[in-house]
């Protein structure tokens, strides 16, 4: 067991359709609560309910297993901040409550322990917004984006750069700081081939073993993931080139119900003489047996929605060399010539017209726009699929330095310990008495002063000194206070009370009291008024109290 508490606002742990943020983002927890670094891990999110199920069969991660995982609702996290010592909160994706949780932590948390995030999809056309809130007189040199690959990074400090030069933002303001963390993959679950193991994977989809496989695995998607065609098209070149090649394509991932895009793919490869098996919507154990056996895994990615490669960690993890665009995170994943072959592609250098576009369209028309005028280069991609399939012993060679590269760099205990040590490092960033100051008393500008905006709805409003009202407690607050009838508390409002009691104001009001004077009294040392004024407006609405004066 270790020290301090994790916080967080998302349940990792999510159900529904499987894609590569929620596949890393289990990953990430799973990783997290094997090597149990911390003393508690406290999970505040929308639905308690769900997440206590989930982990409720998680027995096997140790940090749940010694009943370490607290879960919470979210309206229990203001208290939560005022008396626990966080060691940090990180969330699972940037664009998801990190500045508003900056500016809660800044109002109440002892000390200003560190926020972090990490980055999924970059690509949506809202997130310009979110990432213009990350830029604000609130943030602290403790708090920072994870950024899972160098060209992500690039992006944010692009996202950053032009938000700042839009909007003509104050230089001063301060953004979180970018560290380029990647992503992990659990090489157990993609362990080593056997022969053995690979004439079963290869029976299990009908596959000849005198075939190589290459595999392409994602969404089986042309405006979500990327355009399988030139791969079609390079494997033409190769089997004209070399006649005795028997390449096959096997294409696996999520289909979405109705689209067309998977019968274009078999009418293309059937006009070009290729060998094709689809695999939509395969199983965990489907995927597992696809790698298996695969010869050689191939993604020309073409979709700016892509930013890092999930799929080439598990390649690698499964001992197979990749045949990989030269794109964004793609480039960190796969060494060129050693591991797998890179190639390149070609893209326009300004697109002023589609920019303007894009926020009338659907982001995922937008990408395919983008994607469609993305250059692989098809002789080089065929070039390198000939190498590979025409030389078991360069795919074996290759196979094993993919391997080699995801156990030295991308395992996700690996990825845990990197990011331990940076929490650990933003720990100990010093923050003078100006910068906590500056922080603790900034308003975030996009968070409004929502009593103040909607202070005509009510015919008249109570100040903090509620100057000329006075109260007294009716005889059902009487009764109440006494205990000789019922009162009903909502769940969840004794959040709102900050710790005053409306019991005492029952007391101090059998005779007419002013209700500042109430307020003051029912207010904890060191809180502010607003949880004893809630404490006294909520009695009068609950007939506990009457007002014997108007407010002025």
């Amino acid at each position: 067991m270790g020290e301090g508490i994790f916080g967080t606002l998302h349940p990792f742990l999510e159900g529904g359709a499987v894609y590569g943020r929620k596949v890393a983002n289990v990953g990430f927890m799973e990783a997290l609560l094997r090597l149990d670094p911390f003393e508690e891990y406290h999970f505040f999110v929308a639905d308690p309910d769900a997440l206590r199920a989930a982990f409720a069969a998680r027995r096997d991660l140790p940090a749940a297993a010694r009943e370490a995982v607290k879960i919470f609702g979210r309206q229990e996290l203001a208290g939560a901040l005022r008396v626990t010592p966080y060691h940090c909160f990180h969330l699972s994706d940037p664009i998801a409550g990190q500045p508003e949780l900056t500016s809660l932590r800044n109002a109440l948390a002892p000390r200003l322990f560190p926020i972090t995030s990490v980055n999924h999809t970059l690509s949506y056309a809202d997130y310009a917004l979110r990432f213009l809130a990350q830029i604000w007189p609130g943030v602290t040199r403790r708090d920072a984006v994870g950024a899972t690959s160098r060209a992500a990074s690039k992006v944010l400090e692009g996202y950053f750069a032009q938000l700042r030069e839009g909007y003509h933002l104050d230089p001063s303001w301060p953004q979180p700081r970018l560290e380029i963390i990647p992503l992990g993959v659990d090489p157990a679950a993609f362990s080593g081939l056997v022969p053995e193991a690979r004439r079963t994977a290869r029976a299990r989809f009908g596959l000849a073993a005198e075939e190589t496989v290459c595999l392409l695995h994602g969404r089986i998607s042309l405006d979500d993931k990327l355009d399988a065609l030139p791969v079609l098209y390079a494997l033409r070149r190769v089997m004209e080139e070399v006649p005795s090649a028997r390449p096959r394509l096997v294409l696996s991932g999520g289909a979405r119900p109705g689209d067309h895009y998977p019968e274009a793919l078999e009418a293309a490869a059937r006009a070009l003489k290729v060998p094709l098996t689809l695999a939509p919507d395969p199983s965990p154990e489907d995927v597992r047996q696809l790698f298996a056996a695969a010869d050689v895994f191939v993604s020309p990615s073409d979709n700016i929605q892509e930013s890092f490669g999930l799929t080439l960690l598990e390649a690698g993890a499964a001992g197979l060399p990749s045949v990989v665009s030269d794109w964004d995170g793609y480039r960190d994943l796969v060494e060129h010539e050693t591991s797998g072959f890179l190639v390149p592609t070609l893209a326009p250098a300004a697109t002023p017209l589609l920019d303007c576009r894009a926020r009338t369209l659907p982001d995922n028309i937008h990408q395919m726009y983008r994607a469609q005028q993305t250059a692989v280069d098809v002789p080089a991609l065929a070039e390198a699929l000939r190498r590979l399939v025409c030389d078991a012993p360069l795919r074996e060679r290759m196979g094993r330095a993919a391997r080699r590269r995801v156990l030295e760099n991308f395992t996700w205990e690996g990825v845990i310990r990197r990011w331990l040590a940076f929490w650990d490092a933003l720990r100990r960033e010093p923050l003078s008495p100006a910068d906590e100051e500056r922080a603790r008393t900034a308003r975030h500008p996009a968070f409004l002063r929502l009593g103040e905006l909607f202070c005509g709805h009510p015919s008249a409003t109570l100040s903090v000194e509620a100057p000329g009202l006075w109260v007294r407690t009716t005889a059902r607050g009487e009764r109440v206070r006494a205990g000789r009838e019922f009162c009903i508390s909502w769940p969840g409002l004794e959040h709102c009370l900050d710790g005053a009691d409306f019991r005492g104001m029952l007391v101090q009001a059998r005779h007419p009291a002013r209700a500042d004077e109430l307020i003051r009294r029912a207010c904890p040392p060191g809180r502010s008024a607003e949880g004893a004024r809630f404490a006294l407006l909520w009695a009068l609405k609950n007939d506990l109290l009457e007002c014997v004066g108007q407010p002025g």
